[in-house]
């Protein structure tokens, strides 16, 4: 942990994963080798598994560290400068294109904020986020940490006569996770001056699972449980066999889809919205890939013609992408 001449502030970004668990380990490393603290922030996106947000409450007391804060983003406002420029269309009569007095009053019927991050922001914006337009990592966990906990160190800091760039977030990326992170660096700025530390870019998958057990620290039982990625349930980049698992496991999520789709729907100009993009069934062009539509795809085997034996069979008590179980 380094920093100006003043003591820095170090604010380890987790999400229930193995890689920020691992990073909220190498801070407690650091406490114990340098006596420097850290704060802990987890965003809760409120499309998260009551297991995930468990176990991140949990590590505070399961190793000694810090407790984690929960910041949740907020789209009031946005919610209600979307209904201004819609109710302005109405008195106008001046409709944007696409627009007009029937699909008007039905938006304005239906959006209005829920309190669930997720939902809300996707009510907003009409739409689902999707595999190239990916705005729900950046609005629900990035902005949310930035308004909840980087911002107020910030002025903490300056406060006490510091700087920006000794508030420090440590974020878990790893380079090999993927091509758009290969190129990550360890250090970086961000626009309001803060810095950006990331100590796993050169680390490999197995060393993050490792430093877990060295500290004696279970994995998030998910990973025990058919899913690859645990910070969302479901992620929009789930992959087949995972939405299998989801609604094997946790039919709870897919009702809770369903109902997300039918309420963003109400808030779409076209009255389209599935939660999932339109091209995960392969085959089906840009067919609109309803939730339970693609559930039913997930039970197929390849090709999707056919429902695979795997789908019949009870999921068994421990399933992991990662040989877990072994």
């Amino acid at each position: 942990m380094r920093g100006g001449p003043m003591e820095p502030i170090n604010i380890v970004n987790v999400s229930g994963g193995v890689d920020s668990t691992a990073c909220y380990l190498l801070a407690l490393e650091e406490r114990e080798k340098t006596g420097q603290d850290f704060r802990a922030v987890f965003a809760d996106t409120g499309n998260e598994h009551q297991i995930t947000i468990d176990y991140v409450n949990s590590l505070a007391e399961k190793t000694g560290g810090p407790k984690i804060q929960t910041v949740k983003a907020d789209f009031t406002q946005r919610i209600a400068a979307r209904r201004i420029r819609l109710e302005m269309m109405l008195e106008t009569r001046n409709f944007e294109e696409g627009w007009n007095e029937e699909n008007v009053k039905r938006v304005l019927e239906h959006l209005c904020p829920t309190g669930i991050p997720f939902l809300d922001l996707c009510m907003w914006k009409g739409r689902f986020p999707g595999t190239k337009v990916r705005f729900c990592t950046g609005e629900l966990k990035l902005e949310a940490i930035k308004r909840g906990a980087t911002e107020p160190a910030i002025c903490e800091m300056i406060a006490k006569g510091g700087q920006p760039s000794d508030v420090i977030n440590w974020v878990g990326i790893r380079r090999e996770e993927s091509k758009a992170r290969a190129n990550a660096q360890m250090w970086d700025t961000e626009n309001n001056g803060s810095r950006v530390y990331r100590p796993l870019v050169e680390w490999t998958k197995a060393a993050c699972f490792d430093l877990l057990y060295k500290h004696g620290v279970d994995v998030n039982p998910l990973y025990k449980l058919g899913c690859g990625r645990v910070g969302c349930m479901p992620c929009i980049m789930a992959r087949k066999a995972e939405i299998r698992e989801m609604a094997t496991r946790w039919p709870e999520h897919v009702d809770k889809l369903r109902k997300w789709e039918r309420i963003v729907k109400l808030c779409s100009m076209k009255e389209q919205a599935t939660f999932f993009p339109a091209n995960t069934i392969p085959g089906e062009g840009d067919t609109r890939a309803d939730i339970d539509s693609v559930v039913e795809w997930s039970k197929t085997g390849r090709g999707g013609m056919q429902y695979s034996m795997e789908a019949l069979m009870e999921p068994p008590a421990c399933s992991s992408l990662y040989g877990l179980c072994e």
